[in-house]
């Protein structure tokens, strides 16, 4: 009796005195009503897994590292118990939980989820230990206090999916950030304290993501004229929450520009861009010029990146609301580029029809009601891009709506009834934009004779004059020398 209490004593003075919180006992000697006692004993036992292996057998591995297990013969039975705890603990007082030698005792090694790789044995189910010819334990066969065949299977999707089986809940959100369009208000929601962790690292893969987005099919541009104090900003919002019902919160639906040299910072993909008091020539001047003004406000836009502070961001948006206490003639022919410079000298547009175009609804908004004006090479299908159809004294006051409706779900169900033949008309225009032909036959006949061209020997001789026709002034009595 004293021997095997002195071979007890060595053996645990050889064992490693450090702590684990993962653990797997592998004994002949257990029982159920041992195992469950334990498991019911301790409470820092968080999750645990156990089976019995009573019908392995000896494979052609084990035969060749002992001849007396010849493979195919049964082995004896025993149990595998695999467990977490909630704070670390040592070998040595596992041993004695289980009444087991401490080498019965091991610490998974390696990377990743230990406790699962050790859970994914006890059935022998996975391809690596069925290649082997091991038995399949069914699972029903497996005692656990949590669901490990859907951590199995999550972990197959994640292998899959991430290409690795064990990914923290970090990596998930800046996968998702990355790669699935998550915004970072989602990712706030989502685990406040993992978002503010790891800000700055999700705000450039956002960055990335939004960089990596094509521009949406079309882009509808609206201008909002009105002074001060007229609701101008109120009806910028609710404009946008109206044309993007599907959003709820503000700031999913709407991006507010700001000051010059930080206007994009902050923008997170919103469908909508708000310009507030942006007169023609502060456009001009924050977008660095009238040739980037018309790139963002282009009907169809083309990925395009445009500054913030040390990066660079592509607009996804598929509205522009700018307003401003500008008539609308003079801030579309100012962004056209025709202005009086501050000596008094005026500057004339080559082409204003490059502004008027990108912009087909104005808004004018007066004290009791406001003006919609619709750009008839919209509405037409033409190049008249210089007329507009005019619908007058739609009634409605914002800032009054705002000032009686403090409760914001009743105002907001106002400002949409007030905006809503705006939003009517811009659904026809997207419509238009969007519009698939459905008679392919009349489309081929209109195309038929595209790409068909017409051969003519023509003489050109340096800078002689041409005709109002365009055809070469020949002097009298003289021929042209045609070859």
């Amino acid at each position: 009796m004293n021997k095997n209490r002195k071979t007890a004593k060595k053996e645990e003075e050889r064992t490693p005195n450090f702590r684990a919180r993962i653990f797997e006992v592998v004994s002949e000697q257990l029982t159920e009503e041992q195992i469950e006692k334990v498991l019911d004993s301790h409470k820092i036992i968080s999750k645990y897994a156990w089976i019995c292996h009573d019908k392995d057998t000896y494979t052609k591995s084990d035969e060749r590292k002992n001849p007396e297990h010849k493979t195919g013969t049964l082995k004896k039975a025993h149990y595998h118990v695999v467990m977490q705890l909630s704070t670390p603990e040592e070998i040595r007082i596992i041993a004695k939980w289980f009444d087991v030698p401490p080498n019965l005792v091991e610490v998974p090694k390696g990377k990743g989820d230990r406790l699962l790789d050790k859970v994914e044995y006890l059935p022998h189910s996975s391809e690596k230990e069925q290649a082997k010819g091991k038995y399949r334990y069914p699972d029903e066969e497996v005692h656990a206090n949590f669901d490990w065949r859907a951590k199995l299977d999550e972990r197959e999707m994640n292998k899959v999916k991430y290409g690795k089986q064990d990914v923290t809940p970090k990596e998930c959100m800046r996968y998702a950030v990355l790669k699935e369009g998550k915004t970072l208000k989602q990712c706030e929601e989502e685990n406040p304290l993992l978002f503010a962790e790891d800000i700055e690292k999700l705000k450039k893969l956002r960055g990335q993501y939004l960089m990596s987005c094509d521009p949406p099919m079309y882009r509808v541009n609206f201008f909002i004229q009105g002074d001060g104090g007229m609701g101008k900003g109120l009806l910028c919002r609710a404009l946008a929450r109206s044309l993007f019902p599907n959003l709820t919160e503000d700031d999913e639906i709407f991006f507010i520009v700001g000051a010059n040299g930080v206007g994009f910072e902050g923008y997170d993909g919103q469908p909508c861009i708000i310009w507030n008091d942006k007169r023609s020539y502060e456009l001009v001047k924050m977008l660095g010029g009238v040739g980037n003004v018309f790139d963002v406000f282009d009907t169809f836009p083309t990925r395009s990146k445009q500054n913030v502070k040390y990066s660079s961001v592509n607009l996804i948006n598929a509205v522009n609301i700018v307003n401003a206490d500008q008539n609308y003639t003079e801030f579309l022919d100012g962004l056209a580029g025709e202005y009086t410079d501050r000596d008094g000298n005026f500057h004339k547009a080559e082409d204003k029809s490059q502004s008027y175009r990108r912009f087909p609804m104005m808004l004018v908004l007066h004290e009791e009601d406001y003006d919609m004006l619709i750009n008839k090479g919209y509405m037409d299908n033409t190049r008249n891009f210089f007329e507009y159809y005019k619908y007058q004294h739609i009634r409605g006051n914002f800032a009054r709506i705002s000032q009686k409706c403090h409760d914001r779900t009743i105002a907001q169900k106002y400002e949409a009834q007030t905006i809503a033949p705006v939003v009517e008309q811009h659904n026809l225009i997207a419509d238009k934009l969007t519009k698939q032909v459905d008679d392919m036959a009349a489309l081929e006949a209109e195309f038929a004779d595209y790409g068909t061209y017409s051969k003519e020997v023509v003489y050109v001789q340096g800078s002689m004059e041409v005709d109002k026709d365009g055809f070469i002034k020949i002097p009298k009595g003289e021929e042209l020398p045609f070859d």
